[in-house]
């Protein structure tokens, strides 16, 4: 029997935050067969639309947040403001050691401000990204991602050779690098 992978998803954050981000987890629960969502938001909420939607019960779990991150919201302010809220919460999850990795579809910058501290995770994260990220018509926006992490990090070597990578390969704002 393959190993469970902990997955926790920010069901609250993104643009069609929870409704869209909860069907896509239901769904990801029939396919991937060796993965546990743990839901992080408003549990009444998602209480609420989690039956609604075909999923396998036994591989989806809801972890309750009070609140959750604006997407116009300034990252560090609102991670300090809001500990807990989904997106930090999820974090938190993971940086716990009870899954392996986050997503969400919200405030990138709050993202990365509530990872921060979380090197040896960020790292390992990273090379999971570039690793599956190879040939995908969009990696530019990964490598962007890549470095913002390496520049909370605080390696700007680093940051500066996947900035350059991001813009050379078709990152949309690169005139700003310029």
């Amino acid at each position: 029997m393959p190993a469970m992978h902990r997955i926790v998803v920010d069901a609250m954050g993104g643009d069609h935050a929870p409704d869209e981000v909860v069907q896509g987890a239901a769904e990801a629960s029939l396919q991937l067969t060796s993965a546990e969502i743990i839901l992080v938001g408003d549990a009444a909420v998602l209480g609420r639309l989690l039956p609604r939607m075909r999923h396998d019960g036994a591989r989806v779990r809801v972890h309750h947040a009070g609140s959750y991150v604006e997407m116009d919201e300034k990252p560090a302010e609102a991670v300090r403001q809001k500990p807990d809220s989904s997106l930090v919460a999820s974090c938190r999850v993971v940086g716990e050691g009870r899954a392996a990795a986050v997503v969400s579809a919200g405030n990138t910058g709050a993202m990365l401000a509530a990872s921060a501290g979380q090197e040896q995770i960020a790292e390992e994260k990273i090379r999971i990204a570039v690793e599956n990220g190879k040939g995908f018509g969009h990696f530019h926006h990964t490598a962007y991602f890549i470095a913002c992490a390496y520049a909370l990090m605080k390696k700007p070597e680093s940051a500066v050779k996947w900035l350059e990578f991001a813009a050379d390969n078709g990152f949309p704002n690169y005139p700003l690098f310029e």
